[in-house]
């Protein structure tokens, strides 16, 4: 064969394993490039700016670590300047995993109670921004909290914290309020 033609074959070649290559990627919230086998398109739920309803923001994660990787990006809070975070940014994860069929437990570090800002709606959109985040999945239907290992009567002693928490559908801002 003709090396001018075993050059060009050669080349095409390689462009073909570059689109097949580039066809798994895309582009992250952040404009970096996501890998769509080993990342997860996830809704994160966050607050409106008049802490009264919750809204959704689609963000890539990793599959691998996908709840605890879930959290942390919400504990990071929203790229939108129309949301607003919803949990303390020094809160750490301790541990995130199944109890029972569905129900999945949430251990927090204190930071979640020491730093939280209070109030009965704060408390609320919180709780629910973090549950209805969590039963986004479809393997989780319910969410038990922790803090520190321990149940704890209350977040910020408004919302009883010792009860199992499934999705909220009216804490979700509708398109029309």
């Amino acid at each position: 064969m003709n090396p001018g033609k075993l050059k060009f074959l050669g080349i095409w070649g390689l462009v073909l394993v570059l689109i097949v290559m580039l066809g798994s990627l895309e582009l992250g919230a952040k404009g970096e490039i996501v890998d769509q086998e080993t990342y997860r398109e996830v809704e994160l739920y966050f607050s409106n700016p008049q802490a009264s309803y919750l809204r959704t923001e689609n963000r890539k994660v990793q599959k691998e670590n996908l709840y605890l990787n879930t959290l942390q990006e919400l504990i990071a809070g929203p790229t939108s300047n129309n949301l607003v975070g919803t949990i303390p940014e020094n809160t750490r994860i301790l541990g995130v995993y199944e109890k029972d069929d569905g129900l999945f437990i949430v251990d927090f570090s204190e930071n979640l109670v020491e730093e939280h800002w209070g109030g009965t709606a704060g408390e609320g959109i919180t709780i629910y921004s973090i549950v209805n985040t969590l039963t986004s999945f479809p393997e989780i239907d319910a969410v038990k909290f922790k803090i520190e290992g321990e149940e704890r009567d209350t977040l910020a002693g408004h919302w009883d914290l010792t009860l199992l928490f499934t999705y909220n559908e009216d804490m979700v801002e509708k398109e029309s309020q």
